[in-house]
């Protein structure tokens, strides 16, 4: 993808959930027609929050490390379009996201939780408006 030339390095994880996951949503942004500037707010964002938090890339087999439920292969991404209802409307590039840790259904995190936990926390943070208080819930 063309942006990743002037990004920093990641561990290996990280490197091949960009190059695979980047190059999917920078096509869909493109084909969305979302002004460029956009494009680059989104897949920065995309690189440095939720990049990290897609846990071990595959194994050589291609097998997950960890079965996602997300979608019917197990990969932790789903992506969506929601169409115009009308003429004034424009078209949205949504993603649903399963946050999976490094350590996600070992001893140290059995039901893969601190990653997202950490997560959240960190968006929390970064945008006051987020409305955790269901997540906290349970």
């Amino acid at each position: 993808i063309w942006l990743k030339q002037w990004l920093p390095s990641r561990d290996s994880r990280q490197v091949y959930w960009w190059n695979v996951t980047g190059q999917h949503l920078a096509a869909i942004l493109h084909h969305a027609d979302y002004p460029l500037s956009r494009q680059y707010e989104y897949l920065l964002f995309y690189y440095f929050t939720l990049v990290p938090h897609m846990g071990l890339k595959p194994t050589s087999s291609g097998a997950p490390r960890f079965n996602s439920f997300m979608t019917d292969d197990f990969s932790p991404i789903e992506y969506s379009w929601k169409w115009p209802s009308s003429s004034s409307d424009s078209l949205n590039v949504r993603l649903s996201m399963e946050i999976i840790g490094p350590d996600a259904g070992t001893a140290f995190d059995p039901y893969n939780q601190s990653s997202t936990i950490q997560l959240l926390n960190r968006l929390s943070d970064a945008f006051p408006g987020i409305d955790i208080t269901w997540f906290n819930q349970f």
